[in-house]
């Protein structure tokens, strides 16, 4: 049989340019061929910025122009163009996203988005859309309203049902507000530290740690094994002001829990965050962040009192969470501040931790 070259690299050709073609070049089948258009002598073409409309972009050659959030209650479609008629993804931005805009005209901003499209390589991308005006607003820290922030500042059973009654609990123990970054900074010079002892007395023998308590020992056996019923004890040392000696507990993925455990009676009461201890020692509050969690986070609000404690708060966060990155703590001046995100910001559309904080301070009630 004989072969014509010439053929087969006449359809090898072909077969190329269709691959080139085939992902976010491709044109219409119906339309017509578009004219080619000069643009030596017209200004407005020559100067204009490139359109990245459904190209992907890269990311770091991009400047961006301010941080805007979607403060529309129903939240925001993403535009293939500045027009409500033209392609409309089928992603709904949230209320309180976070975005970076790029560009920005009296009715649109047009914003970069990380995006998965199953026919296209690269497969994740960031691509241009555009978001009207009237959905969205300007970011810093002092952007949401306090209406709109007590709105977020909520308290859940699960996903959806809030409760009213732990909600009002909170509001009346405490009062929540924002604070510039400055304020924030400031007081990480002032932190108050509650006295901890024998830091490296309890040693672990053969994967257990034996806590000393008057009526006898407690025994923490570590698991190693991956799965639910991993759990190994680091113990932190003893707390003379509330005769409690402190255990932090590693769970698979993540996973956390806190032990303060009564010297005298060997009583158990357990956090899921870090229990930060008030100036007073009559008060514990801890902001739990769930990495990997349904739910963002869970708050925990404690009082001790002739050495009991009682639980007074228990609630999923659903709107916010602590940030990521920095443990919140308490002052010398009796507050809680913290670095909060809003939960559909934790992390950005690429999946890298957003580093954009609003900052918040929490006092008891007199």
């Amino acid at each position: 049989m004989i072969y014509d070259f010439r053929s087969i690299g006449l359809v090898v050709l072909l077969a190329l340019m269709v691959s080139f073609w085939g992902c976010g070049n491709s044109k219409n089948k119906d339309e017509k061929p578009e004219t080619e258009k000069s643009t030596k002598h017209d200004p407005k073409k020559v100067n204009s910025k490139p359109d990245y409309s459904g190209e992907p972009l890269d990311r770091d050659s991009i400047e961006v122009l301010k941080l805007i959030y979607i403060s529309d209650t129903n939240g925001a479609f993403l535009y293939s163009k500045p027009d409500t008629n033209s392609l409309k993804e089928k992603i709904v931005l949230p209320q309180r996203k976070e975005l970076e805009a790029i560009e920005e005209s009296d009715n649109w901003y047009s914003i970069l988005y990380y995006i998965r499209r199953n026919n296209c390589e690269p497969k994740y991308r960031w691509e241009k859309f555009y978001i009207q005006k009237t959905k969205a607003s300007p970011l810093n820290y002092k952007t949401i309203s306090d209406s709109e922030f007590y709105e977020c500042i909520k308290f859940y059973d699960g996903i959806s049902k809030e409760n009213l009654y732990q909600t009002n609990l909170f509001y009346n123990n405490f009062k929540i507000e924002f604070i510039n970054p400055t304020e924030y900074y400031a007081e990480t010079n002032n932190k108050f530290e509650p006295e901890i002892l024998d830091t490296f007395s309890m040693q672990k023998k053969n994967y257990t740690l034996e806590i000393p308590v008057d009526t006898g020992n407690r025994i923490f056996y570590d698991n190693y094994m991956e799965g639910g019923s991993m759990q190994i004890h680091h113990y932190e040392g003893y707390l003379p002001e509330i005769n409690q000696f402190y255990i932090f507990v590693q769970h698979y993925e993540a996973g956390q829990a806190f032990l303060l455990i009564d010297k005298s009676t060997g009583k158990e009461t357990r956090f899921r965050g870090e229990p930060l201890v008030f100036p007073d020692h009559k008060n514990l509050l801890a902001l739990y962040f769930h990495p990997y969690g349904e739910l963002p986070g869970n708050i925990e609000y404690f009082k001790f009192e002739n050495g009991v404690f009682k639980q007074i708060l228990g609630a999923n966060l659903v709107h916010w969470t602590p940030a990521l990155d920095e443990k919140p703590f308490i002052s010398k001046n009796g507050s809680l501040y913290s670095r909060i995100q809003f939960a559909p910001n934790v992390y950005k559309s690429d999946l890298s931790v957003n580093k954009n904080y609003f900052f918040i301070k929490i006092s008891l009630r007199k």
